[in-house]
């Protein structure tokens, strides 16, 4: 098995789906960090994946790096703002349309944590 095959994206898939599981059974300050950098190396994972199907020079340590990082962040930025913006919005709209929009903000804050293992670091990449 190579460092990033098919295995491992699914090994990094099933590690995010124990940390989703650990935060909603035991809410703790470190679960959605933790949970969110799980997420940042299952990103990178499939991103590795998917270079190596293509030929591509393999994925940079450092971009997993900045990619489970920022996607921590991402996931603690979630838990200090959106509650916040959902008590804010609670009396406006309805609280489909508030869970709506705040699944999809935290989609593209996570989203946009994949954007290292995007970026070619040291070599390019191929498209």
């Amino acid at each position: 098995m190579t460092p990033w095959s098919s295995g491992s994206r699914i090994l990094a898939a099933g590690a995010c789906a124990i940390a989703a599981a650990v935060w909603a059974l035991a809410a703790q300050p470190w679960s959605a960090p933790a949970c969110g950098a799980t997420l940042g190396v299952v990103l990178a994972a499939a991103r590795a994946d998917a270079l190596r199907r293509a030929g591509g020079p393999p994925l940079p340590a450092c971009a997993v790096i900045l990619a489970a990082a920022a996607a921590s962040g991402a996931f603690a930025l979630a838990v200090a703002l959106l509650p916040e913006l959902t008590g804010a919005l609670l009396p406006r709209a309805p609280p489909f349309v508030i869970a709506g929009c705040s699944g999809a903000l935290l989609g593209l804050w996570t989203s946009s944590a994949s954007i290292p293992v995007h970026l070619p670091i040291g070599e390019e990449f191929p498209a």
